[in-house]
């Protein structure tokens, strides 16, 4: 048996906080989906997590993310040292970083780069929307479990306009993770950065409960 796991950075408004490291929580995830419109079929990598993250967002009634090749570039940078951790300095030395704000950033293992869709919808927003419960429309919510809902309010976090992720084979098992996690590290980075303290009522919305959806919603 094989297992994956995924990770979420936390920003500060001021100062960066410590990254909050934990398994991704099992179980069975709550999907939504968007307007019909949005479902595209063959479609590349790319088009993939664009569209996997756009269907959800729309289900929080935020705006569409759109591709940045730089946060492509940096997240495969970051994947190929195949080490499960977090590294938002990579490209920090470009006109590109600079003019920005920084980027925030999901992690995961263990799942390969045709699952970008599993990775996104089971890891990142299925198995973690209801843990935020009932703190929508809190600035500062309890940060306790910030673990297990930290991708989803990075997903669909509003003032994140921009996505680039990239999925790598390791040759070895990635380190930091068990001999039982596929060697498989994805990296998503997202600009301007979400999970912002003091700015979750404003960014982190409230699902509408369209119909539900599958990872593979609009591939097939």
């Amino acid at each position: 048996m094989h297992f994956v796991v995924a990770i979420a950075a936390l920003a500060a408004s001021v100062s960066a906080l410590p990254f909050l490291d934990g398994e991704a929580v099992s179980g069975t995830p709550v999907y939504h989906e968007s307007p019909a419109e949005l479902l595209k079929r063959d479609l590349s990598y790319k088009q993939r997590a664009v569209l996997q993250h756009n269907l959800h967002r729309a289900n929080h009634s935020v705006g569409n993310v759109s591709w940045d090749s730089n946060l492509a570039n940096w997240a495969k940078q970051l994947a190929e040292r195949c080490v499960f951790a977090h590294d938002v300095t990579i490209g920090s030395d470009t006109a590109a970083f600079q003019a920005t704000n920084g980027y925030g950033q999901n992690i995961a293992a263990g799942v390969k780069g045709d699952n970008i869709t599993m990775v996104i919808n089971d890891l990142w927003y299925g198995s973690e929307i209801n843990w935020f419960g009932d703190m929508y429309g809190q600035a500062d919510p309890d940060m306790t479990n910030f673990h297990e809902w930290g991708h989803f309010t990075q997903v669909v976090w509003a003032d994140s306009v921009k996505i680039g992720c990239s999925t790598v084979q390791c040759n070895r098992t990635i380190t930091n993770t068990g001999s039982d996690v596929w060697p498989y590290m994805t990296v998503c980075n997202y600009s301007p950065p979400g999970n912002y303290q003091g700015e979750f009522d404003k960014n982190v919305k409230r699902p509408l409960g369209q119909p539900s959806a599958s990872w593979n919603t609009g591939l097939s």
